[in-house]
């Protein structure tokens, strides 16, 4: 093996990595769409924490935390498309 080789990866080493890397991208669409979507439903309003802390209800239900929340969302939509691009390119790549 030549210095300017990198080492070969077993298959199960591989496999593992593309199982990791595919269970990352669908949580962070998972996440992306309950982001999107929960800020904007009953779910966000009738929240049971409001009970507890009802100071928390009007800042919570200010347009801009909405807004905010629904950012984070659209944030890690971005994210699961460049983990998807940075996969398939490794995948071409190796």
């Amino acid at each position: 093996m030549f210095p300017h080789e990198a080492p070969r990866r077993s298959p199960a080493a591989l496999l593992m990595n593309r199982a990791l890397a595919i269970a990352a991208v669908l949580f962070s669409f998972e996440l992306a769409v309950f982001l999107v979507i929960v800020p904007w439903s009953s779910l966000w309003e009738n929240n049971v924490l409001f009970a507890y802390v009802p100071v928390l209800r009007p800042i919570m239900l200010h347009v801009m935390v909405r807004i905010g929340v629904t950012g984070l969302g659209i944030l890690n939509l971005l994210i699961g498309v460049g983990e998807i691009r940075a996969l398939r390119y490794h995948h071409r790549a190796g």
